[in-house]
């Protein structure tokens, strides 16, 4: 973006930002710093990249700089030793070791208590007993009524008398936390990019997974998570703002798909059933095209490797798709509409040495896709990237994928398919993405083309058809499959789980590394050669 832009859209919205900032810290100092540490990092961000939705994205960075404020100052603000009454006024006056000791106790028992209380509590706990305001002071500072401030005065001494008078129960995740080992999404991506810089630390991980069975309030969450509330409270505000957990009356729930089932036999039964169907498919399929001599047709454009092409090919037209308008559920259905722009559903797996043992030998730690993004361009046509990653490739899909950088992509490759002359850095960025490649004093396409027509529909309605044989020659497994997977999801994330089950061999990226797995195997497919791993899996399909 453009600095003029820039500095017009920071000058509009600091007033606000400094609003903002202003009604969630209560320090004149902080207010200050916050908000220009907001305008920096809003500067520098626009400066580096193109923002569809600015008016938006000024807010994400808002809340990001005021998260990572929580973070720092927040126990400091909250529940600090020097913001307690000095020990002397903690105790009758004996200096006993043994009283001493009690009175510490105390004074730590209460700090974890205040960070219990709910948020609003806590501030006027704090200006009333600590910083010693008058209950008016404190409801004009809030913009609370003076009864309301007296009401939470009391029920903030209720609640301290009687956690102070409990033992909290102890927890599973308090000692044992877990780690996403992969975190990934179907569908498209916002601002914020790839699923998992959603999640800030390890500590918005284990609040999702402490709340993916059941329901849990703030407090509820801190105790399981053995930290303080505050944290959890402002980390939870980022999380239920990007749909990532969803309200159950004064509780949450996770919105994504967590796979943390190590069952053995569960993957057992997966990789008997896709070593048997997928490989049906993927050997039917290979040998249909290659046998109908559909690699000598006019409309495949580029290489004339036809290992390469096949690469490409097959596991498009094993994983289009061409029943979607026909699904039960629709991805519209199953899908989330993020705070960032994004629409998708998330899912994250975690960290277990069976499940990452299960994923490295089929090679799924290293797999993303299959991908697609189409570009349509006035009087010109339009043009659909499907690509898939894996070990085999050279990483092509970054967090930005579906985002303005594959849009430049795709209007260049439709002028190039039109024939049209290209300034020398438009070539030159074809040529460092792979696209092209320098063929004498020409430039042709360097990965597989197919035109929309006749033989593509051909061909997509054999892959169609068996999918559904072989999906009916083990109708039986699959059905067993599907009923065991669902009784490891809780119920509120069923929805999600149905939409990617109804499209097993289909848009599944099992289904690709199970038929890569048996056509490399039975020699159809030869291994690619190292130079051949930029431009493997992806297949440009035009009007």
């Amino acid at each position: 973006m453009r600095k003029e832009e820039v500095e017009k859209i920071v000058s509009e919205y600091i007033n606000p930002i400094f609003s903002y900032v202003c009604r969630r810290v209560s320090h004149e100092e902080d207010r200050q710093d916050l908000t220009q540490e907001i305008c920096l990092r809003l500067y520098q961000s626009l400066c580096l990249k193109e923002i569809d939705t600015p008016e938006k994205y000024v807010w994400v960075v808002a809340k990001h700089c005021l998260v990572n404020y929580y973070r720092k100052k927040g126990k400091e603000k909250f529940i600090s030793v020097e913001s307690m009454p000095p020990e002397a006024e903690l105790t009758d006056g004996s200096t006993g070791l043994l009283e001493r000791m009690v009175a510490d106790e105390n004074v730590r028992k209460l700090q974890s208590e205040i960070a219990y209380l709910s948020k609003i509590q806590r501030q006027i706990v704090i200006q009333y007993y600590f910083e010693e305001k008058k209950q008016s002071e404190i409801a004009a500072s809030l913009k609370l009524p003076l009864g309301t401030v007296k009401w939470h005065i009391n029920e903030a001494k209720q609640q301290l008398k009687k956690g102070m008078e409990t033992m909290r129960e102890v927890q599973e995740l308090k000692f044992n936390p877990i780690t996403f080992d992969k975190v990934g999404m179907c569908g498209s991506t916002g601002e914020m990019g790839s699923a998992s810089n959603m999640f800030h630390s390890s500590l918005s991980q284990n609040i999702i997974y402490a709340v993916y069975r059941q329901a849990k309030s703030i407090n509820e969450i801190a105790e399981a998570l053995a930290v303080s509330p505050v944290y959890v409270e402002s980390e939870l505000e980022f999380l239920e703002e990007m749909s990532l957990v969803i309200r159950d009356g004064k509780k949450y729930l996770a919105n994504i798909l967590i796979d943390d089932d190590c069952d053995e036999e569960l993957l057992k039964q997966q990789e008997q059933l896709y070593e048997q169907a997928a490989g049906s498919m993927a050997i039917r399929m290979y040998d249909f095209v290659q046998n109908g001599g559909y690699l000598k047709h006019p409309d495949f454009v580029g290489p004339a490797d036809e290992n390469l092409v096949m690469w490409s090919l097959i596991f498009y037209l094993l994983t289009w798709n061409a029943n979607h308008k026909t699904e039960r559920i629709t991805f519209e259905e199953a899908a989330d509409i993020r705070a960032d722009g994004g629409c998708n559903i998330i899912q994250a797996v975690v960290e277990n040495e069976t499940v990452r043992k299960h994923m490295e030998k089929f090679g799924m730690d290293k797999f993303c896709g299959p991908c697609w993004n189409e570009y349509r361009l006035e009087n010109k046509g339009a043009v659909t990237l499907w690509l898939c990653d894996g070990d085999w490739t050279e990483k092509r899909v970054t967090e930005h994928y579906g985002g303005p950088n594959i849009a430049r992509d795709l209007e260049l490759l439709i002028r190039f398919c039109m024939g049209e002359t290209l300034l020398p850095e438009n070539y030159a960025y074809l040529l460092q993405k792979n696209y092209i490649r320098r063929e004498g004093d020409k430039f042709v396409f360097a990965i597989p083309v197919l035109r929309r027509g006749e033989v593509q529909k051909e061909l997509l309605d054999k892959a169609a058809e068996i999918r559904n044989h072989v999906m009916e020659e083990y109708k039986e497994q699959i059905e067993s499959y599907k009923k065991a997977v669902l009784k490891t999801v809780p119920a509120h994330m069923r929805i999600q789980q149905e939409y990617f089950l109804q499209n097993m061999f289909s848009t599944d990226g099992w289904l690709v590394l199970f038929a890569r797995k048996k056509l490399v195997e039975e020699g159809r497919l030869c291994p690619l050669q190292e130079e051949e791993k930029v431009y493997a899996t992806q297949l440009l399909l035009i009007d």
